[in-house]
């Protein structure tokens, strides 16, 4: 057999063998001169990536008043035009392969009361450990969604989540209140 018929030979076996899924092989036979003969044969590594995306909070509650419940100076906040008590909520962290967004559904009052969510204004901040100066309330009658967080790709977004309480001595009767906030991540 001649050195070009060989490299023909073994050109074919390799041609063959990479159009298979099974496991590649090539072989060479040594001519009659000494010369180096190569044989070589291609692997892939191949990965399907899916939107992936984690939402995660700081903590699963937000004490809304003093362990003892809102004081004299809470209700007072609230009166007239005031804008109520200030609470440092959790820090909420977005992690995405993908541009996301980040938003929160909520219920139209509070649990076991008639404490209404439009009591609730909220504030995001990407300076963690400090409240923003611009809140939004809540409406009485929730939105499908409300937008707290959106971006490119990203291996860590955090956001300081603020809320401002209004008392209202009428109808804030003792007794325990929660409202439960629901929030989303979304890859996009």
């Amino acid at each position: 057999m001649t050195r070009r018929t060989l490299t023909l030979a073994a050109a074919i076996a390799l041609t063959a063998a990479s159009t298979t899924a099974s496991a590649q092989t090539c072989s060479v036979q040594p001519p009659t001169s000494p010369t180096t003969l190569t044989c070589a044969v291609n692997h892939h590594l191949t990965a399907t990536v899916a939107k992936t995306a984690k939402l995660a909070l700081s903590s699963a509650s937000t004490q809304i008043s003093s362990a003892t419940g809102p004081t004299v100076a809470d209700f007072e906040a609230s009166e007239g035009a005031g804008v109520g008590t200030q609470v440092t909520g959790p820090v909420l962290t977005a992690k995405a392969n993908t541009p996301y967004s980040v938003s929160f559904t909520y219920t139209s009052t509070f649990t076991s009361s008639t404490k209404s969510a439009a009591d609730i204004a909220y504030s995001t901040n990407t300076v963690v450990g400090t409240c923003g100066a611009t809140y939004a309330s809540l409406p009485s009658t929730p939105a499908a969604q409300s937008m707290i967080a959106s971006g490119a790709a990203t291996a860590s977004n955090q956001r300081q989540l603020c809320f401002r309480v209004k008392w209202t001595w009428t109808t804030d009767a003792p007794g325990s209140y929660t409202l439960p906030l629901t929030f989303n991540i979304t890859a996009l």
